[in-house]
């Protein structure tokens, strides 16, 4: 996942501090939130691309080189009313790091593109482009049609010890990040969702998948206490 190994890296760089002069660092997003955050979300295959020294408008900065991604549209999870199914369209990026590139995407590959723009199609390396064959199936359920049910009712926040992650308000799903040092998953980013129960308050997903995957991490944990 592009932008999951961004996020992460970016994480670590904010757990130990970024280096001065760094081009893009990228604060942790869930994926959740990159959909509802983002103009458009699809599934498209890239039929080619080419070098692009001229942004069709001020969206972009100025100054910098960039490359079109020529996408076939093969599904529309938000922005319809931006583009249409089996259409192509050309969704631009930075080439050089300091502008937040996104320039190793593969022709004849089929992503998820989580991006802005509502004319010119852009996406940077902080966005949530990865290959849709790797998303999960609880995030293949979400972008379909779960994430955008909360997007105006339920926030995300991530917390970085445990001892932050007590949930802050009835309308915030705390987003657990203090083992991700260590490898640990991410078991709300990949099992799980922010959804408002009947309740009123907002909670994490506790399928199956879930409530194993957290086990596994409380396990890691205990035994790095252990075993330090």
């Amino acid at each position: 996942m592009y932008g999951s190994l961004v996020l992460f890296s970016s994480f670590l760089i904010l757990f130990f501090g970024a280096k001065q002069g760094d081009g893009c660092n990228c604060f942790p997003v869930h994926p959740q939130q990159q959909f509802c955050d983002a103009d458009f979300v699809i599934r498209g295959r890239i039929v080619g691309k080419k070098d692009s020294f001229s942004p069709l408008n001020n969206q972009l900065d100025s100054g910098d080189n960039y490359i079109d991604y020529n996408v076939t549209v093969e599904r529309i999870f938000k922005g319809h009313r931006y583009m249409k199914i089996q259409t192509n369209i050309d969704i631009t990026a930075a080439k050089e790091e300091r502008s937040c590139a996104v320039n190793d995407l593969n022709v004849r590959d089929t992503y998820l593109f989580a991006g802005k723009g509502k004319k010119v199609f852009q996406i940077k390396s902080c966005d949530w482009v990865v290959r849709y064959k790797k998303l999960s199936r609880k995030q293949r359920q979400g972008v379909r049609h779960m994430y955008k049910q909360y997007c105006n009712s339920c926030n995300i926040s991530p917390c970085y010890d445990q001892t932050s992650c007590n949930q802050a308000d009835s309308n915030t799903c705390m987003w657990d990040l203090s083992s991700m040092k260590y490898g640990d998953i991410d078991c709300e980013s990949i099992y799980s969702r922010c959804l408002r129960t009947t309740e009123g308050t907002c909670k994490w997903l506790k399928s199956k998948e879930v409530r194993n995957c957290l086990a596994g991490r409380k396990r890691a944990r205990l035994s790095r206490m252990i075993n330090p």
